[in-house]
């Protein structure tokens, strides 16, 4: 079925089934496709760079026509 992805997201795929059955849950969800994303060290070191991106808030995020 997955055969068409590349092999770094059937790896991320398969890692996700993984965590999914860990947890004993039944279906694979958001949370265990960022469980499988994670298994990855380069995935890791990419979302590090680019959660650096965001700016520091606290509170709600603002309407562009509220700036």
């Amino acid at each position: 079925m997955f055969e068409q992805f590349a092999a770094e997201a059937r790896a991320t795929v398969a890692a996700a089934l993984e965590e999914t059955t860990l947890r004993g849950d039944r279906r694979i969800g958001t949370e265990h496709l960022l469980l499988g994303v994670l298994h990855d060290p380069g995935a890791v070191r990419a979302l590090g760079t680019w959660s650096g991106n965001f700016p520091n808030r606290r509170g709600p995020p603002q309407c562009a026509s509220e700036h």
